[in-house]
């Protein structure tokens, strides 16, 4: 396994044994960079989905949910002292992102899509 693919239990623990808090360790799996790629990916040049989705999920909720993560990541509209907190419970926004990606914000349809994206070779060669 490689580092980057070490679950957030296993970084803690590698983290807490080091003893070095200032060692940021992030899953290669869930990245604003990885989302853009996947977004960016998706259509074919003549329109169509590049990447099928299951009968149960379609494309107005892989939206909804989109919108809604990206919702949840604006700060702004929370008071400024819950700002500050998140900013200092989480110090880098990739770690806010995977927090909300993996259990604050509800985007099941977008998990999905993202996983079937990851695991296409073909979208994988174009990423």
């Amino acid at each position: 396994m490689h580092q980057s693919e070490k679950t957030s239990a296993e970084a803690s623990s590698s983290e807490m044994k080091s003893g070095d808090s200032a060692k940021l360790l992030m899953s290669s799996f869930r990245s604003v960079e990885g989302l853009q790629q996947m977004m960016r990916s998706l259509l074919e040049e003549d329109g169509t989905a590049k990447v099928h989705l299951p009968a149960h999920v379609g494309w107005k909720r892989v939206l909804a949910d989109l919108d809604h993560l990206v919702s949840s990541l604006n700060l702004e509209r929370l008071p400024l002292e819950d700002q500050e907190k998140i900013v200092k419970r989480f110090g880098h926004f990739e770690s806010f992102f995977a927090d909300l990606w993996d259990w604050r914000a509800p985007v099941d349809s977008l998990q999905v899509l993202f996983e079937r994206w990851r695991n296409d070779r073909s979208t994988q060669q174009e990423a």
